[in-house]
Formats: C-alpha cells, structure tokens, sequence
C-alpha cells in the first residue's frame, strides 16, 4: 500500500519540548536602523545586562511596576518607580499622575535611560489619540531633563476584548509619531508578540502578564538597550519588513517591499476568492444565519468544529469561505483586511486572540502575505503550530518559524500556488482534522471570556 503524502509542516521536535527555534536564534541580530543609533556608537563603551538594567528607570502603571520587578532580577540597582493605578493624566490627584509622582523625582545623571510606560488606565475614558498626546507630551517632558536615552514603549499585549482595539490604535499612532520623528519608540508590542504569541505570559487578570511574562517583558526592554539600537521611526528587534511610506526595510529575508502577491497568478487567486466571498455577501439569508451561528458559538466550536455553518465536514473549503466572508473584508487590490474584533462586541467572546487564520482560511492556501495596519510585513506557511502545549493549524512566519498571530486591520493576500490537486487536498484536510484533534482536550474556554478581573 502506498504511504500517503505528508503535506503538512510542523515545528521541529526540539521546539515542542524546549520551545527553542534555531530560525530565531539566527536571526537574534536583526533590529531596526532607521534613523539615528541612540544606543551605541564605535566609541561607546561596552556594557554587561546588569549594568544597562542599573541605568533604566522606567515609569508607569502597575504593568510598569511588574516589568521593573522583572528588570531588578537582572541588576539589584534597579529601582522600581512605577505604581499600580497610575495614570498619565489624573487631574487633581497628582500622586497617581506619573509626570508628577514618577518623573520628576528621577535623577537623570544615576539613571541615564528612560523608559515611558503606560496608557492602558487611561484609554478607559479616553480615546487613543487623546493617549497618545499624553504620552508625546510626557516624551517631551523626560527629554528636556537631559537624560541620555528616552524611548515610549507601545502597550503590551493583553485579554482584556473591550480594549483590544484601542490598544492596536494607540500603537499605530504612536508607531506613526516615530516614524515622523516626533517621538522615540520601542515596539514592546510586537516584540512581545514574536516571544509568546499564543500569550501564555498574559494571567487570568486579562490586563496583567503572569510572572513569566514580566520576564520576558523585561527580558525585551533590557537587551534592547544592551544590543539593539533603539530609534525614531524604529521597530526595534522586530524581523519583517515595512511598506510603510518614507520606512526603511527592517533587514530580513527581503530587500524591499515585497511584489509576490502583485504576481499575476497570485492576483488571479486573490481575485477568485473575493468573487467567491462576494457572491456570499449577497446572500443575505445565509449572510445572517452565518453571523448569527459564529456570535453563539464558543471559541472551542469555531477552533475545532469544521463543520460549524455548513453542517458537512467533507465540505471544509466551503465551511471556511463562509467564516472568511464574515472575518474579512475586501481591499481594491486583493487583499482582505481583518476584523475579529466585530464578534468581541456580538458574542461577549475574545475572538482576536482566540480565532486565527488557521480557523478561517481555506485550506488550499498554503502561503499567505499579512500586512499590519501600519505596513509591517510578513510570510506565512500553513502550518501545525504549538499554541499551549498542544497542536493548532496556523501560519507560520517564515521568518522565524514560529506562529504568525494576526490581528484586526491586518490585511492579508493569498499566494501563487494554491493546493489545486484534489487528492492532495483532501489529504491535507484529513491530517488538518487528526492535528486540531489534539488541542480538544486540553483547550480552556476561560482564556477568551470577556469576564473583566482588572
């Protein structure tokens, strides 16, 4: 009897017992070199982690607070400054404001690198932009007391759904700010992203990472000041590209702005499917019944239920076409831009961190371009991924070879070739179903309620 094609990519064997990934080992040196280096020079004296975590004072909330504590294991010089509750504006009670409680009271000759935290308390009553200023202003305000280096971290990631959305567009705008100089950013965000993308450092809070994750957290802001120069405009320690206007390309496996999914194969795949998922929008019974299914649905039915809409699990390429045509909606020049969080407001579920594009993306493309809101870019391979421990069918970064989590406003594109022999397909499919299989047992619904514990 003919053994079957395996037509699917897992991790390698190490990586499931230790987490380590030689693709990220390698390419550990890549960090952005937009603009000017404000961390080291030819001349610039070399410092060991302990030292360089000794020169941070970093303000902020109480995620602030946690990330200094995780910092203090590195160097015991480390003061922790940043308090629970904090705010960057707090009108008459100045001991919560960080300008007036944490700021001024720092010393910029002891500790010479300034690290600014913070935005999550305020966006509750206050809208990205409004945040944003605010952090600008308190930038503004660390520069002229003369410390050495000042970066703004974007806000971490976090399950908190009613503030998903806010937190992606006060990070795009601050990412907007660096890029026009105004500001120095360190993109805590996605680098955090890259290290644990299934967010297993984030704790049942919703808002707060677990003690692990504070680690990583401070893990990033250290060595990012010890190795990586951290610069206007800059991603820093971020592998991928930028189409942004005016960006320059982060090194990685491209030169320039990618052209694959311009190719004209591509754009013929990219041109079927929006007339495939177009011809769904116009039926609006289906439409409806569609939204309605996905908005009482767990987050477990729609990860591993194949069936969920259609009711036929040999029918999964259309199964997947119609839960595309709810997550998605289509760009002029092929892509489909991402929207999850529709069914955080609909359902009372996490859908952006709890659905992925392994859940909603037809089978047959195995290769995908996802380009961010603020045009960061990144390859994906279709994939059998590790998300807690067990196996989950995702994209990969082939940057990194690790999952490639996306996010409401990515845009994404599908690319030439696209599975198109049908035995091969189904194969495919059959193994998609034995791989979900696994993650059943062990996948816990609580981690994408919307149950507030901040």
């Amino acid at each position: 009897m003919q053994q079957k094609e395996n037509l699917l990519i897992r991790p390698p064997e190490h990586n499931r017992e230790t987490g380590e990934n030689p693709l990220i080992e390698e390419r550990a040196d890549l960090g952005s070199t937009v603009g000017k280096d404000l961390t080291q020079s030819p001349e610039s004296e070399v410092l060991s982690r302990e030292e360089v975590a000794g020169r941070i004072a970093l303000i902020g909330d109480s995620i602030g607070n946690g990330i200094s504590g995780a910092i203090k294991k590195i160097s015991q010089q480390h003061e922790v400054i940043a308090v629970s509750g904090a705010r960057l504006q707090e009108g008459s009670k100045k001991n919560r404001e960080i300008s007036t409680s944490q700021l001024e009271k720092i010393d910029p000759k002891k500790t010479p690198y300034l690290v600014i935290q913070g935005g999550t308390n305020d966006l509750g009553s206050n809208s990205p932009e409004v945040v944003a200023e605010r952090l600008k202003t308190l930038y503004q305000k660390a520069i002229q007391m003369g410390f050495e280096k000042v970066v703004i971290v974007t806000i971490p990631p976090h399950k908190k759904p009613s503030y998903t959305q806010k937190v992606l567009d006060t990070n795009a705008i601050l990412r907007e700010m660096a890029k026009k100089g105004e500001i120095i950013i360190y993109d805590l965000y996605e680098d955090y992203m890259a290290k644990d993308p299934s967010l297993q450092g984030i704790g049942e809070s919703s808002v707060h990472p677990s003690s692990h994750g504070y680690e990583i957290l401070g893990d990033l802001i250290v060595d990012n000041f010890a190795k990586k120069p951290i610069a206007s405009g800059a991603y820093a320690g971020e592998v991928g590209g930028s189409l942004a206007t005016g960006a320059e390309a982060v090194p990685s496996q491209e030169t320039s702005a990618p052209t694959e999914h311009q190719s004209e194969e591509s754009q013929k795949l990219q041109k079927d499917l929006q007339t495939e998922l177009e011809k769904l929008a116009q039926d609006e019974a289906l439409r409806t019944k569609d939204e309605e299914t996905l908005k009482n649905a767990s987050i477990k039915d729609i990860r591993f239920n194949t069936a969920l809409l259609n009711s036929d699990e040999n029918k999964v390429q259309e199964e997947m076409r119609r839960r595309l045509s709810q997550y998605t909606t289509k760009q002029p020049d092929g892509g489909l831009t991402l929207n999850y969080s529709k069914f955080n407001e609909l359902s009372g579920l996490d859908h952006e961190m709890g659905i992925g594009l392994g859940e909603i993306m037809p089978p047959e493309y195995t290769r995908i371009l996802v380009v961010t809101s603020v045009g960061r870019y990144r390859f994906g391979t279709r994939a059998v991924t590790i998300h807690k421990g067990v196996e989950r069918i995702g994209y990969n970064d082939e940057a990194t070879g690790s999952y490639s989590a996306t996010h409401t406003g990515d845009t994404v594109y599908v690319l030439d070739p696209a599975i198109k022999d049908e035995a091969k397909l189904n194969s495919l499919i059959i193994q998609e179903k034995q791989a979900s299989e696994e993650g059943k047992s062990s996948y816990s619904e609580a981690d994408h309620s919307q149950t507030d514990n901040s």
